[in-house]
């Protein structure tokens, strides 16, 4: 082999080697983490206490969270716990009937997290000296956790009122008081990952630099004009690589900064609607230029997620069938799933709505009919109702409880409501009502009033499973009476 041969083999080997050390070692990957804790010792039964684990989805808001339970087997706390990121830090709650203890730590998908653990009789948990797989302690998560508390409790957010008058001075005020004196209560220690800063200054941005015009307007009730998209240069500070904009605190949310850059800056980005995602992310990389010197990939991919998220969520509106194309051809498996999986479960949602929560507009509406046609053979108690009849909603609280407590059988509990109440409001309290729902019209209810005589809100009906109507009560009949029906119909002594 020549010299130049040998030389090219190392320069090559070299760039190899680079590339390796440089790669990201976080990632969007929608999957599993397990996690095992494992007790060396414990003064406490572990069989009276409950591991709960709490994970802060991308796409979630800040101080909300999904829970997973940890099942005890072998001395061991375990589980397999549904993950967004290759790395990931979740909240841990130990507790008993008479106390409880709680911690952040963080996972990795493709591996068992294993974690050893002491227990004294106080619930009081002693997680070793041992490091995690970035080299911090337990010590070094309580300090991270008290960090998200004390940066914006500390010290009050408000920019001064005379400060509005050019937007510069309220920047200046912003970059050189604001954030270093709130970042200084952290009273962070040196040589943490850059992570725990960077999240730190994403939720300050969330909430202190983007919504500005917002800001001005809730403190002082003041309009004031949208300063240029140059004048967010806050942002800059921020990065925006795999490792460090992906990995946050559990309450240090990403959904609250990126749904304030989609809304704010300029008025915000316009809806991506049936844009293609990388059109859509050429108009936003323009814009963000101004402010980013270097606006990355996965913030773009973020953002116009965002954007998607906001319609799903938000606007509880499905994705179009071209949307669904756009996702797929725009996104890797990581965000394309995230965006999907939230369509298909509103899409899901939608359709039990309308199985559950019928809006019937027809003028003929039959009760008779309806109950014959939907619940044959079932013995059906119909309960009329609103969203604005207190003694409605006060009734609606005790059959609830009695509903719970009781075997109903085959009963259908069906709820009536008239389009007196608005239909988002009735939607969102009907939801918490267990059984059947529909709203009729006007013209439904003075029918159906007419045929049963019913004059009050509450009404109560009582159908046998041959639908012969058994009872009518006006206003609530009590809760003996009301189980005393319940029993007859559902055949219990």
């Amino acid at each position: 082999m020549n010299v130049l041969s040998l030389l090219s083999i190392i320069f090559m080997t070299s760039l190899l080697s680079s590339s390796n050390n440089t790669q990201s070692h976080n990632c969007i990957n929608v999957g599993e983490s397990e996690l095992t804790i494992r007790v060396l010792k414990s003064d406490i039964s572990l069989d009276s206490i409950e591991v709960w684990v709490y994970t802060a989805p991308i796409f979630i808001n800040t101080f909300e969270n999904e829970t997973y339970p940890l099942i005890l087997k072998d001395g061991c706390f375990t589980g397999k716990i549904p993950t967004e990121m290759k790395e990931e830090v979740i909240g841990l709650s130990f507790n008993t009937a008479e106390k409880s203890y709680g911690r952040e730590l963080q996972v990795r998908q493709g591996v068992n997290n294993i974690y050893e653990i002491s227990i004294d009789p106080n619930l009081e948990i002693d997680w070793g000296e041992k490091p995690d797989f970035e080299g911090l302690t337990s010590d070094d998560w309580i300090k991270i956790h008290n960090s998200n508390t004390a940066i914006f409790s500390s010290h009050d957010l408000a920019i001064p009122k005379q400060k509005y008058a050019d937007w510069r001075d309220v920047r200046k005020f912003e970059v050189d008081t604001l954030w270093p004196r709130n970042l200084a209560a952290t009273k962070l220690p040196p040589g943490l990952p850059d992570w725990v800063e960077n999240s730190l200054r994403c939720r300050f941005a969330a909430m202190v630099s983007i919504p500005y015009t917002k800001a001005a307007e809730n403190i002082y009730g003041m309009k004031v004009a949208e300063p240029p998209m140059e004048s967010y240069t806050f942002l800059d500070s921020i990065s925006y690589t795999e490792d460090t904009f992906l990995k946050k605190s559990l309450y240090t949310g990403l959904k609250s900064f990126l749904y304030a850059l989609l809304r704010f800056p300029e008025g915000g980005f316009e809806p991506i609607g049936d844009t293609p995602v990388d059109e859509w992310q050429d108009i936003a990389r323009l814009k963000l230029s101004r402010a980013i010197s270097n606006p990355t990939k996965l913030l773009l991919d973020l953002l116009s997620a965002m954007s998607y998220v906001e319609q799903i969520d938000i606007k509880q509106t499905p994705l179009t069938a071209q949307q669904i194309e756009n996702v797929k051809a725009g996104y890797s498996d990581g965000l394309k799933n995230i965006i999907l999986n939230k369509n298909s479960k509103l899409a899901s949602t939608l359709e039990n709505d309308k199985k559950l929560y019928k809006d019937i507009t027809d003028d003929n509406f039959s009760l008779k009919d309806y109950i014959d046609k939907e619940y044959p053979g079932r013995p059906v108690i119909i309960d009329t109702w609103g969203t604005w009849c207190i003694p409605c909603l006060d009734a609606i609280a005790k059959t609830e409880t009695i509903k719970s407590s009781i075997d109903s059988g085959d009963i259908i509990f069906l709820y009536i409501s008239t389009d007196a109440s608005p239909l988002d409001e009735w939607k969102r309290v009907a939801k918490d009502i267990s059984g059947d729902h529909i709203r009729i019209n006007d013209a439904a209810t003075e029918k159906m009033s007419a045929t049963y005589n019913l004059e009050v809100f509450p009404s109560y009906l009582f159908f046998s499973s041959s639908h012969d109507l058994l009872e009518i009560t006006s206003g609530f009949p009590g809760a003996e009476k009301y189980k005393g029906f319940i029993n007859a119909l559902s055949g219990n002594k």
